[in-house]
């Protein structure tokens, strides 16, 4: 109820994380000047009513709606939703939960333990490799499995994404984080928090290798279009001594800052980067725009390597190419 919001917050100086207030009204009205703490106009509150609720009409919603504008109250959702009475309904639930990521910070949670393949023989070098939108690790079964009979030595860790609110989908999926616009989006749409949080999870599975004695130097991480947005963020951020990384059709994030979050080992590690010439979903122009920046950063170990025919999938000829510098990196 917005009680609740009234009772907690106009009377107290608490830096809540937000207010979900759902079928309420606005009590106290006269009250609520003499009350209010300044800390509540830069409350985020998230108001949701039905169209046809019969105990508190949307009349009476919108007169409180207003009141709280008045007031100052300026990170205020209020939604209404068709059909609904005094109750929810799947829309509010969705958004709900875009609320709720918007003003908790992520906490990043595998969608499924990690799929553990090979090696066949001595344990000498570990690849991670982590899967596109609404992907799990299964979808890359296939793809360790093809590799191990030529890199006996090597462990294939494919970890899964958890399942949440992804934006432009308008629902939950396994996204290793939240997709607020297709294309390229700008940098004020980047879910730049939920990236950082996947990047450290990813970072978990390497350390987990280097605690279990592969050094940092045999390890590879890579992935596949969002799996690879992540992969390239490694490539330019991690301070490992890592031996490559491996992206396959995938787009560079956070571009405004990446130059202020390089390391130094950066400048000199091994990156493949392959990519469709008629892929659609992460196009050839941003990819060639994500290359020319991670040159201009000097990365020098950059190999980019472009498919005809190729859509947003992987062919024979980027297979083969994919095997030759995982040979050269893990000799």
């Amino acid at each position: 109820m917005l009680d609740t919001y009234l009772s907690t917050r106009i009377t107290t100086e608490r830096k809540l994380a937000g207010i979900l207030g759902l079928s309420g009204r606005v009590s106290m009205v006269a009250q609520l000047p003499k009350l209010q703490s300044q800390a509540s106009k830069s409350l985020p509150v998230f108001w949701g009513h039905g169209s046809e609720d019969a105990m508190i009409s949307l009349e009476k919603a919108r007169s409180g709606v207003r009141t709280l504008e008045e007031l100052g109250v300026a990170q205020l959702e209020f939604k209404t939703y068709p059909g609904m009475g005094h109750s929810t309904c799947q829309k509010e639930v969705l958004d709900i939960e875009a609320f709720l990521h918007k003003v908790l910070p992520p906490v990043f949670a595998f969608g499924a333990p990690p799929i553990v393949l090979g090696p066949r023989g001595k344990h000498t070098a570990t690849i991670i490799f982590s899967h596109g939108l609404a992907g799990t690790a299964e979808d890359w079964r296939p793809f360790a499995n093809s590799l191990i009979p030529l890199f006996p030595n090597v462990k294939f860790v494919l970890p899964t994404a958890p399942r949440r609110f992804v934006t432009v989908v308008g629902d939950r999926i396994h996204s290793w984080f939240n997709v607020k616009a297709l294309g390229s989006p700008l940098p004020e749409q980047e879910d730049t928090e939920g990236m950082l949080a996947a990047l450290k999870a990813l970072d978990g599975l390497v350390q987990a290798e280097v605690n279990a004695g592969i050094p940092e130097e045999r390890i590879v991480v890579g992935g596949f279009s969002q799996g690879c947005r992540l992969a390239l963020l490694i490539a330019v951020m991690s301070e490992r001594k890592l031996a490559g990384i491996l992206g396959l059709s995938g787009m560079l994030m956070m571009v405004p800052k990446l130059e202020s979050m390089q390391s130094e080992a950066a400048k000199s590690r091994p990156l493949f980067w392959g990519h469709g010439l008629d892929d659609v979903t992460n196009s050839l122009e941003l990819a060639r725009f994500g290359a020319k920046k991670l040159e201009g950063l000097g990365m020098a170990g950059l190999e980019f390597k472009t498919y005809p025919d190729m859509a947003h999938e992987i062919c024979p000829q980027e297979m083969e190419d994919v095997v030759t510098f995982l040979k050269k990196i893990l000799p």
